[in-house]
């Protein structure tokens, strides 16, 4: 079950409402089958369960917030996952973030995020990278000057940009908008 705190604050007034309902029907029906009672007192638990659930989360949790700032849906199974689109439908899962050495080939830092974009895993994932090299690292400075930082455009952004400016990596970051600038370009309607 997902949906942002507002969401499942009305699922869960929908579950109570239709428990509510059940013992109403019994109480207008005292004729009802053995059968029918217990089948709806099932159903008045399972409703019960769900509810309870829902608000040991909501009660747990702090509501989380995507990148622009509006509340993102949370699943009350697994709270740290989000929910993606991929090319097979909408998803909940995790989005997978490596930072590699690409001479050796060696993974220096990766994580599993619970958020959509990736631009918003950059700069933690960069400030892990930082605290490895400086425990691993005789003169972290002398590694960070010598270090050429690359990243694809899906982690773009006014922030991220900033933020590796004064991380002191040589940084390359792909920018989104290229495509629009480069002549090579101009005449085809497939990368604009």
């Amino acid at each position: 079950m997902s949906g942002t705190f507002d969401e499942l604050g009305r699922k869960k007034a929908k579950l109570e409402r239709a428990s509510k309902r059940i013992l109403e029907r019994h109480q207008s029906q005292d004729n009802l089958s053995e059968e029918q009672v217990n089948q709806d007192l099932k159903q008045k638990e399972k409703l019960d369960k769900s509810a309870d659930k829902i608000t040991q989360f909501l009660a747990t949790h702090q509501e989380k917030t995507g990148s622009k700032g509006k509340p993102v849906k949370s699943n009350i199974t697994d709270p740290d996952s989000a929910k993606m689109t991929t090319s097979k439908g909408t998803i909940q899962g995790y989005n997978g973030i490596a930072i590699n050495d690409d001479k050796h080939q060696i993974i220096l830092q990766a994580q599993a995020w619970g958020s959509v974009g990736e631009q918003q895993t950059l700069q933690p994932a960069v400030a892990q990278l930082k605290q490895q090299l400086a425990q691993v690292c005789q003169n972290p400075k002398l590694t960070k000057q010598h270090t050429k930082f690359t990243a694809d455009s899906g982690f773009n952004s006014e922030a991220n940009l900033a933020f590796m400016a004064e991380s002191g990596f040589d940084t390359y970051i792909a920018d989104n908008q290229f495509r629009k600038r480069n002549p090579l370009f101009k005449e085809s309607e497939n990368f604009l």
